[in-house]
């Protein structure tokens, strides 16, 4: 364990026993790390939400990722998207419909522990049975409220303007930043 960081080995034994990710040894006699996640890509028409940004302390930390999280090594997929949806759309969880999902497999060294890791992601693809507009309060609504300002360059090149942004508390106090984006758009932040 010595290309561990002090800092790495007790996040990685937390991983461990709480099932987020597994040690394997491969055939090359190496240890690897296999983490599952789950994401849902939810649609509405020909768009899809995508989180933009985190607020938290007053501060906005722009990012570009589909809603999801760590899957437990033994939940199923639909456990784990509908834990997916309970952390991140609590009060839509009735009005999403998942129809299908696709696993995709990418393996890249982790940046926090110098692993090989496998990455085993379930994209669940969902439509939103009701108006996507109900997803969260949109943002000039909500700058009072949750202490934070939102100026056109805290999102990268998201032009805040023309794209709604909408805020979702979640259970950490942060709040999440979403906005309903097309595929090129998606694309471009990245």
């Amino acid at each position: 364990w010595s290309f561990f960081t002090t800092k790495g080995v007790p996040q990685l034994q937390n991983e461990l026993k709480s099932g987020r990710c597994a040690l394997v040894v491969n055939g090359h006699g190496e240890l690897e790390r296999v983490v599952q996640v789950a994401v849902l890509q939810l649609g509405s028409g020909n768009r899809f939400l995508v989180q933009v940004g985190v607020a938290e302390h007053g501060q906005v930390t722009p990012g570009c990722t589909l809603p999801g999280s760590k899957a437990n090594m033994n939940q199923n997929g639909q456990e784990a998207v509908d834990r997916v949806v309970r952390k991140c759309f609590p009060a839509l969880a009735q009005s999403i419909r998942v129809e299908g999902e696709q696993r995709v497999v990418e393996w890249k060294e982790s940046g926090a522990y110098r692993l090989y890791t496998k990455y085993i992601r379930q994209i669940h693809r969902a439509t939103l049975t009701k108006d996507p507009s109900g997803i969260g309060v949109p943002i000039p609504i909500v700058d009072a409220a949750f202490g934070f300002n939102l100026t056109l360059t805290d999102l990268g090149s998201l032009d805040v303007t023309t794209t709604p942004v909408y805020a979702v508390l979640r259970g950490d106090g942060a709040v999440a930043l979403y906005a309903w984006l097309t595929q090129l758009e998606f694309q471009d932040l990245q």
